[in-house]
């Protein structure tokens, strides 16, 4: 579909790439990849991506899981029951060890036949074969079939097997380096077939290289000493004249046409001649892609032949090149793992000049796209669009009274800040004179035929008389019509017609207004919408909350400012907050959606602002992008992925299943991408430290510090979002890969998971916080506070903790006001002086703390204190105040005196 430029100077079309992905992505040892040079790239039946490298081989679906072997992996694949096979080569003393590994599923281990038997696999490019639902490798102690349980050696006579290929009537070919013997496999032995030592192949002295299978049948052979061909009919070897040149590589094209690497560069074969492109370069591959492209890796970097020119992608070696499911690019090179995902369509991005709003979208049944503006009115036909005039400067102020409705008769009728309504019918746009000096803003139509309309003035009605007049309906309300705020009409299954606004709910029936209040007699407060679900209960969205009618009463039963009502594409019922979001009927109950929450204005008036697309994914329209909601996660469309604004008012689908994006700067149309692979994410340290081989990470602190990784295979970095879950509630979309959160006191399980831009959500990745910011309770219960003490006497206490570490008993003086520190059993400093008198590692089993012998001490006023801390650090006392008193009581007789006399009767 072409979009043109426009007419006329209200619009501007600009084709933007809207994060196009031109270029290669870089993944090296920092991204996770074990080691920077690939060798291998497999991507399995299921999905899963497989790198091998000098160090191991990883799993990548957007993360490098850990890896798994040590040797250097340069060969992985696939049996026909599905089971991963990988090739590894372990350096040893003498030599290299070249082993087969089995993935199970969860770890990758060599099967005990190879090790049992002494196995020694083929180090040769062309090792392994799939053929009559078993895999066959080459070895040197034989051939090897593998049926998916058992693997067993097959006429072990015929050893040293070098490589290993399928012609294509099935027949398995190899060569036997030792006796320089072609021979072939008919399912039990092999047979000899061609001796080479009487040939031109063995004049040459060449050694095999690599070997392939044309799709005519025949053999080629490269070697140290150019390319040979061999016959399997004929049973001759042909010396196809490449030359005495070392080959690498060898290809043949979807159309037969035939391409050698060599190491001093690219060969095709044109007819009966050879020619020469990327001289001096040594070809590590050649490869064509599902469109047609040729790509060839060399030791000085990619190329990609296009237009019969040979073009340079990057400048470094690379090893391999492996094109995913979805047509992504991968290459393996020396310096780490090369990603490019096939080029995004190209989105038309329609923006109008600075200024003008796009307050509402409509698809007519016709597939035209109508748009109401501050620019006038438009319509586009899928080529061209057309500008209508009206231009309304006013719809800024006034944007939620603009909307477009289509009748049974396919006319148009739009809604504007005036006393006129609009209608486009057999080409032409006309007023449609309504009455009054106010505007209407919510139009139907009933199975009648007859319109109605509500807003800013009394409801109408119009028959399609041919005066085209509308009839306002006396009785609404109580009041004068020009008191009147109708927002929402809605014809009843039964006929009548409700309405409601900022006077409550209305009825009109058998030519009569009802008036209907909630359970207390009051209006119900400014109504947006009416529904009537399918249980047959019906439904009012109020700026208060939802409304149900029981009876003749309405009765809340959720709060909020509920815009509007949707059926969706199940039969569900779903309503738009405008404060807060989703919500999804459940029968009696209003479930809000994970997403729910203040932070951003939902803009769905009269409907224009949700899509659904395809079923079960919702697009909202609200002030801070294009929301869409799928399941329990949800992505924030905006400026970033080429929205004109994140100003979002309407959103529309049109025919072709593209999403036209109206906003405060102007229209977006794009069309949903349908990439299913999902990113991957992992947490990787909490709080500094790495996640624990449990899961489990317990703090003395109220915010943690989550790290976590996140990548994907199409999405660039930047445009990845994710969000974490604590409790079952997922926050906001958020981009950086870190985050600080409050958590109370307890235990907690933490979630992370990520959505690419092609909207798939990965895996979630979870561990457990345990909170415990609680201070331990320390209590000295013996002496208390003001205790005149002697002697030696015990000090009785204790402490209520849960996670508790330590504790300590000191001794002060009674001015010192400073908690004391276990440090302090010496003097501090010359103004204070605490001696520590006790401490322990664990609670203490009895009441009795420690003993204190107070004959050390000189009479007077002491403190004791007990601190206690827990295993986070967390610490707490209890002191008290005792007085000292060693000293004994001092006593004298006055009187009488010693020797004096008593007399009788005296009183002392």
């Amino acid at each position: 579909m072409k979009y043109p430029l426009l007419p006329i100077a209200s619009f501007l079309l600009i084709l933007s790439p809207l994060h196009s992905q031109q270029g290669w992505r870089r993944l090296t040892t920092d991204d996770g990849l074990n080691n920077n040079k690939v060798l291998t790239i497999y991507q399995a039946k299921k999905g899963d991506i497989w790198i091998g490298t000098e160090q191991g081989i990883h799993r990548y679906n957007g993360i490098f899981e850990e890896s798994s072997l040590f040797g250097s992996v340069n060969g992985i694949l696939e049996s026909p029951l599905g089971q991963l096979i990988a090739r590894e080569v372990v350096p040893g003393n003498n030599r290299s060890s070249v082993s087969i590994n089995l993935f199970d599923g969860l770890e990758w281990d060599e099967p005990d036949f190879f090790a049992d038997n002494d196995i020694t696999v083929s180090d040769m490019p062309e090792y392994v074969v799939a053929s009559g639902g078993k895999l066959w490798m080459s070895t040197r102690d034989g051939l090897v079939g593998f049926d998916g349980q058992e693997w067993q050696i097959y006429d072990p006579e015929q050893q040293y097997l070098d490589w290993l290929i399928k012609t294509p009537d099935h027949q398995l070919w190899s060569h036997i380096w030792r006796s320089d013997v072609m021979i072939t496999f008919d399912g039990l032995k092999w047979t000899p077939a061609f001796d080479t030592r009487n040939s031109i192949f063995d004049k040459i002295g060449g050694i095999i290289q690599t070997a392939i299978s044309t799709s005519t049948g025949e053999i080629l052979l490269g070697t140290d000493k150019g390319l040979f061909q061999y016959d399997p009919v004929s049973k001759t070897i042909t010396d196809l004249k490449l030359g005495p040149i070392e080959v690498s590589y060898i290809y043949e094209m979807i159309d037969q046409s035939l391409w050698v690497g060599t190491t001093k560069g690219l060969n095709q074969l044109a007819g009966t001649k050879w020619q020469q492109t990327l001289v001096g370069q040594s070809i590590s591959f050649i490869q064509q892609t599902r469109n047609g492209e040729l790509w060839v890796g060399t030791n000085q970097g990619l190329y990609r032949l296009k237009q019969g020119e040979w073009g340079q992608e990057m400048g470094t070696a690379t090893n391999c090149l492996t094109e995913l499911s979805d047509g992504t690019l991968l290459v393996g090179g020396n310096d780490g793992l090369r990603i490019k995902p096939p080029v995004e369509e190209i989105l038309p991005v329609l923006t109008q000049l600075q200024g003008n709003l796009i307050s509402k979208l409509f698809l007519a049944s016709d597939g035209t796209m109508w748009c109401c503006s501050t620019a006038g009115i438009f319509s586009n036909d899928g080529i061209t669009w057309t500008n209508h005039g009206l231009k309304s400067p006013d719809i800024r102020q006034w944007l939620w009274t603009a909307n477009i409705f289509e009748d049974s008769k396919g006319r148009i009728w739009f809604a504007l800040p005036s006393s006129v309504l609009m209608v486009f019918s057999d080409g032409k746009l006309e007023p449609s004179a309504i009455g009054g000096s106010n505007w209407r803003s919510e139009i139907i139509e009933t199975s009648d035929g007859r319109m109605w309309a509500a807003g800013y003035a009394m409801p109408s009605v119009y028959d399609g008389n041919e005066k085209k007049e509308w009839a306002e309906l006396s009785g609404y309300k109580d009041s004068k019509p020009s008191d009147v705020w109708s927002y929402a009409i809605h014809s009843d299954n039964d006929g009548s017609i409700w309405v409601g606004g900022a006077e409550g709910i209305w009825r009109f029936k058998n030519e009569q207004w009802k008036g209907y209040t909630d359970v207390e007699s009051r209006i119900v407060p400014t109504v947006y919408d009416f529904i009537r679900g399918p249980d047959g209960t019906f439904w009012a969205g109020t700026s208060q909350g939802i409304y149900k009618l029981n009876a003749d009463k309405w009765v809340r039963v959720i709060t909020g400012s509920i815009l509007q009502f949707h059926i969706t594409n199940d039969g569900s019922i779903v309503a738009i907050d405008a404060g807060a979001g989703l919500l999804t009927n459940r029968g009696p109950r209003w479930v809000t959606h994970a997403s729910y929450g203040s932070g951003r204005l939902y803009q769905d008036w009269y409907g224009h602002g949700f899509v659904e697309y395809p079923t079960g994914v919702f697009w909202l329209a609200t002030n801070k992008g294009l929301r869409r909601i799928q399941g329990d996660f949800w992505y924030d469309l905006t400026m970033d992925e080429g929205l004109s604004s994140n100003d979002v008012h309407t959103v529309e689908l049109d025919n072709a299943g593209n999403l036209w994006v109206g906003t405060g700067e102007g229209v977006t149309r794009f069309t949903p991408p349908k990439n299913p692979n999902p990113p991957a994410v992992q947490l990787v340290r909490i709080d500094g430290d790495d996640i624990p081989d449990d899961r489990v990470h317990t703090t003395g602190r109220a915010f943690v510090t989550v790290d976590w990784r996140g990548g994907d295979i199409e999405t660039e970095p930047n445009r990845l979002q994710f969000q974490y879950n604590i409790d079952g509630q997922w926050s906001e979309p958020l981009k950086q890969k870190t985050a600080t959160i409050g958590m109370q006191n307890g235990k907690h399980q933490f979630s992370i998971r990520a959505i690419d831009h092609h909207f798939n959500v990965s895996l979630v990745d979870s561990m457990t916080v345990i909170v415990k910011t609680e201070l331990p309770i320390p209590k000295i219960v013996y002496p208390v506070d003001g205790d005149i003490v002697s002697e030696k006497f015990y000090i009785k206490g204790k402490i209520k903790d849960d996670d508790f570490a330590a504790f300590q008993v000191f001794l002060s003086d009674s001015e010192l006001t400073e908690v004391p520190k276990a440090e302090d059993d010496v003097e501090a400093n010359l103004q204070k002086t605490y001696r520590l008198i006790y401490q322990a590692d664990g609670l203490p089993r009895t009441a009795t703390l420690v003993q204190l012998n107070t004959k050390e001490l000189d009479d007077g006023d002491y403190q004791i204190w007990l601190t206690a801390q827990d295993q986070f650090q967390h610490s707490s006392f209890d002191k008290i105040v005792f007085r000292v008193d060693n000293t004994a009581p001092k006593t004298k007789i006055i009187s009488p005196q010693a020797h004096e006399r008593v007399l009788k009767n005296v009183d002392i």
